[in-house]
């Protein structure tokens, strides 16, 4: 099964950071929306999406998206429910597993941050392994004999 969203949007409002204590440190995650163009749509015409982050993607979008900015989100879709007096509601949201701000929220001195100093948070990173698959030294890619006289080489 393939769970996987991809959306370039508009933040309708700043995300907000959140957190909460744990046993094992402390849980940090952003609640968004964001508006989507529809392409075949008179003009105006949006589709709103609820999204969440957590942990360093949270912090990044808080620090560097704005309202009304441009920001991919790639992400899978989760939908829950809930009680509130008495009544049960439904939700969907996506649970954000990349994303890329765009248009970023200027900084006090006036100046807009590089790309690449954005890019890439520490949390997030993980070094490429250098261990490498070896393939054998005899014929890579071998005669399929499929049994009608053509063989594929």
């Amino acid at each position: 099964m393939i769970n996987e969203a991809f959306f370039l949007g508009r933040f309708v409002r700043e995300p907000k950071l959140s957190s909460k204590e744990k046993e094992d440190g402390i849980l940090y995650w952003a609640r968004f929306r964001i508006a989507v163009n529809r392409n075949y749509a008179k003009d105006g015409e949006a589709d709103y999406f609820n999204c969440v982050a957590y942990h360093a993607k949270a912090k990044h979008l808080v620090k560097y998206g704005k309202q009304g900015g441009r920001v991919f989100v790639k992400g899978r879709l989760r939908s829950g429910a809930y009680e509130k007096d008495g009544k049960k509601s439904y939700y969907d949201e996506l649970v954000v597993t990349d994303c890329q701000v765009i248009d970023f929220k200027e900084r006090p001195d006036g100046k807009y941050p590089k790309e690449e100093a954005v890019r890439h948070q520490e949390e997030d990173f993980y070094p490429a392994r250098e261990e490498r698959i070896p393939f054998p030294e005899e014929e890579r890619y071998p005669d399929y004999d499929l049994g009608d006289g053509f063989s594929y080489s």
